[in-house]
């Protein structure tokens, strides 16, 4: 739904660390109008959106990095240098 709202022209839209987790924000304003022969019709639309995201521990928040491109928000948050040394890999079995 992010991503909607910034592909109609989404005139704000940002993301912030904190508590947890990240969030996810967006506004979009849009007006119209249409001329008929005996009257004018002008319409306004205002949309908000907020989304949190609970994070897993062993991330590192100042290294977070975000990007738009082609209405495709992306979002990349590394995990720090220990959450690195304990994970392991998990082999996978073809069948």
């Amino acid at each position: 739904m992010f991503t909607r709202l910034i592909e109609r022209n989404c005139s704000a839209g940002w993301v912030s660390i904190g508590r947890g987790g990240f969030l996810l924000c967006a506004k979009r304003r849009a007006d119209s109008e249409t001329n008929r022969r005996e009257f004018i019709i002008h319409e306004r639309q205002f949309d908000r959106l907020e989304r949190f995201v609970q994070l897993p521990p062993g991330i590192d928040p100042g290294a977070a990095t975000a990007a738009l491109s082609n209405g495709i928000l992306t979002v990349i948050i590394p995990k720090t240098n220990e959450a690195r040394a304990d994970s392991k890999p998990i082999p996978v079995q073809r069948g």
